[in-house]
């Protein structure tokens, strides 16, 4: 028996503050549980903004019935039908692979997608909200008089909320609902694009791709600030857009490996791999590769070189990638004016150089030499020692 009693007052706590908890969160944000709902793709469109505003009423209503003992067999009742229909919208969007957030316990569209722990927590408290239904209706505890715990529930279940509350309000994500639109109120960037979001010191860093150029920005609750942010003589922007680098970098994946034009792998395991944007016409790449050449045998790293070039260095660039060389003959032999393979490998070189060229753009590569390493780390210019230094490292 005092198993039981203690199961029963448990769950009213964890159910009651539960229900209490996200009817309050759905509340605080309709819009945004509106789209949680529409994303599960289950009810017709003309019943959803209803549904939004309904059910977390419902949520409050059931989860003070069951934290106060008043009709606990209604509101135990009305949570389990609850809970059962949530584990079956999350069974059926689990079946259908649909890449969404749960939309339980935040409203946030960045939240983490739904999976089996979901349904698994959800089947967890079916089990317990039809525990408490099945008690309440054949013991008839619906009354304050009879119910157990009946002032150390609705304690318990009212600090639990509070406690929650207080926790999603201290560790909300700054970015949650910053996008163009909330920062166009304070500022306009005409055709700007979001590059990257991220939490900084309490407020949100978007870096942005305007007409010209980047831009960073930190957007607060109500205010919006331009420009750079420094920390002890260290540019806070400045490792935002390298961390944005490194990110689009890897997920470049394969595609740099296919643009580069000239390669080196020295004999053994390859150990790391780096990649080289250079141009047949500039004096310090031919410089900096002759340099990083022993480097490359001592640390087992390979190199892969992706020509960009305008103007005449075009067509030396076409033609180095027509040659297809290796990388000792590229710095070395005279090939600028040898023969091309064949008509069709010059065509090909022409596609290289536009494919370099372009991932040379997303990567914001503005001079040569580049240097990346297979981590999206960049290092302009011909700074070998750097390089070496983190290879050996």
């Amino acid at each position: 028996m005092k198993t039981l009693h203690a199961a029963f007052v448990l769950s009213r706590v964890l159910l009651g503050g539960i229900f209490m908890y996200t009817g309050l969160i759905h509340l605080a944000d309709i819009e945004g549980f509106t789209r949680a709902v529409v994303a599960y793709d289950l009810l017709p469109l003309w019943t959803v903004n209803a549904f939004a505003i309904i059910l977390p009423w419902t949520e409050i209503l059931a989860g003070l019935s069951i934290a106060t003992g008043v009709l606990l067999w209604a509101g135990s009742l009305v949570t389990t039908l609850l809970l059962a229909s949530f584990t079956l919208a999350i069974s059926i969007s689990l079946y259908r692979e649909l890449d969404i957030s749960c939309g339980c316990f935040t409203t946030s569209p960045a939240a983490e997608k739904i999976s089996w722990k979901d349904l698994v927590r959800d089947v967890a408290l079916l089990a317990s909200s039809s525990f408490l239904f099945l008690n309440a209706s054949l013991t008839g505890r619906n009354t304050l008089r009879n119910i157990p715990g009946k002032y150390s529930v609705p304690i318990l279940t009212v600090l639990l909320v509070s406690s929650a509350i207080a926790f999603q309000a201290y560790t909300r994500d700054p970015c949650e609902r910053v996008n163009l639109d909330t920062i166009e109120i304070h500022k306009s960037f005409p055709t700007a694009v979001v590059l990257s979001k991220r939490p900084v010191h309490g407020l949100c860093e978007v870096l942005l791709q305007t007409e010209k150029g980047k831009v960073s920005v930190y957007a607060g609750k109500s205010f919006l600030i331009a420009g750079e942010m420094f920390q002890e003589n260290t540019s806070i922007t400045r490792e935002g857009f390298i961390q944005l680098t490194s990110s689009t970098f890897q997920g470049l994946g394969s595609e740099l490996d296919q643009a580069a034009a000239v390669r080196y792998a020295p004999e053994g395991e390859i150990r790391h791999t780096l990649y080289m944007f250079s141009s047949p016409d500039c004096p310090h790449c031919h410089k900096a590769i002759e340099d990083i050449l022993p480097l490359l045998d001592e640390t087992r790293t390979a190199l892969n070189v992706l020509l960009v070039a305008g103007g005449s260095g075009r067509a030396k660039a076409v033609r180095a990638i027509c040659l297809k060389m290796n990388l000792e003959s590229y710095l070395f032999d005279d090939w600028m004016g040898g023969p091309v393979s064949t008509v069709s490998a010059c065509e090909d070189g022409e596609a290289l150089l536009e494919k370099a060229l372009a991932l040379g753009s997303k990567l914001g590569v503005t001079s040569v030499p580049t240097i990346f390493t297979q981590d999206g780390i960049m290092f302009s210019g011909s700074d070998i020692q750097a390089v070496a230094g983190l290879l050996e490292n």
